[in-house]
């Protein structure tokens, strides 16, 4: 979805934007996984896990536009990106 979203002229800073922000995340789940394995246990920290990005990947497909992002153009008072 990004490629057809975004104009190809910014595609590659949207891309490394997208990247960054979920490779400097991973630090942050390290420090929270760690002392809350320690705390309830490895298995209820993993099933938290996994349920937890679930729900977040199912809630959002439930978003205007994710699913058939035609049907759904973004927010009309924006002005369109165009390559």
């Amino acid at each position: 979805m990004l490629q057809t979203l975004v104009p190809a002229r910014v595609l590659g800073r949207v891309a490394a934007l997208d990247w960054f922000v979920s490779l400097s995340l991973a630090p942050v789940a390290v420090a929270v996984a760690g002392p809350a394995a320690d705390a309830v246990g490895v298995v209820a920290v993993l099933l938290a896990g996994g349920l937890l990005s679930a729900t977040v990947v199912f809630a959002g497909l439930f978003r205007p536009g994710v699913q058939d992002p035609d049907r759904h153009p973004h927010d009309s008072s924006q002005p369109p990106l165009t390559g």
